[in-house]
């Protein structure tokens, strides 16, 4: 079978097909061309929109506002764990404590199956899993019933900003959530700036200033070259004055 060239598309022939004064075949065959190319644009197109990877994605709430807005012991709560935590609003607290609930809601769901049911030996044994991977659930406590008595704090523990302050890199749980913004921080080669990363169990002993860092041994800041070169200046002028005076 041969393939031939097609024609670049122009708007003439739109004109084309139009024009009366055109014999109808070719008016009629113009028009189809035009037809066959619009079609064939919108199949590239829609195999374009679905190969790339810059596909659309459908974005959802990260976090549920409380149903009683204004509840003086959860406010008092919330004030409380925002500034214990270093955190910047209360979203972040809402944000945690949706996923507790899915976590939680899961667990029941499993729980009400029996205990030697596949789906509940499969997705129990899968969700305790990961939870002891990020050490929200501790070793010995491997059941689902303790995944219920799971709380807020448990989450916000295993925060970079929480470890860092902990770790004693930084002087309090504000200055950590600085230093993480700033790109001072690395957990294992890879620097992060998200104070709010969930670090794991394996990777909390690779937590560390970063090689590029000021703290970690790489070029010093802008105010310390800056004091430094002062510094220098004013070495150079006191030497010319001893000479002068000399």
């Amino acid at each position: 079978m041969a393939f031939t060239a097609r024609r670049p598309y122009s708007p003439s022939l739109w004109l084309c097909a139009l024009d009366p004064a055109l014999p109808s075949s070719t008016r009629q065959s113009s028009a189809s061309e035009v037809l066959c190319r619009r079609i064939t644009a919108s199949i590239v197109a829609r195999e374009l929109l679905f190969t790339s990877p810059f596909t659309p994605r459908k974005y959802t709430k990260t976090y549920k506002v409380p149903r009683r807005p204004f509840e003086s012991a959860r406010l008092d709560s919330e004030l409380k764990t925002v500034g214990e935590y270093g955190l910047r609003n209360k979203r972040e607290v809402w944000r945690v404590m949706l996923t507790l609930s899915k976590i939680r809601r899961a667990a029941r769901q499993l729980l009400t199956l029996d205990e030697k049911d596949p789906k509940r030996l499969f997705e129990g044994n899968a969700l305790i899993r990961r939870l002891v991977r990020v050490g929200v659930l501790d070793e010995s406590r491997r059941k689902l019933d303790y995944v219920l008595a799971l709380k807020v704090e448990d989450f916000l523990e295993r925060r970079l900003q929480t470890c860092v302050y902990k770790l004693g890199l930084a002087k309090s749980i504000h200055h950590a959530r600085v230093l993480i913004r700033q790109r001072h921080i690395r957990v294992g080669r890879q620097i992060v700036n998200v104070p709010s990363f969930i670090v794991r169990l394996d990777s909390q002993k690779h937590i560390d200033f970063a090689l590029t860092s000021p703290f970690g041994g790489g070029r010093p800041g802008r105010v310390r070259r800056k004091k430094a070169k002062a510094a220098e200046k004013k070495d150079d002028g006191e030497e010319a004055g001893e000479e002068e005076e000399e």
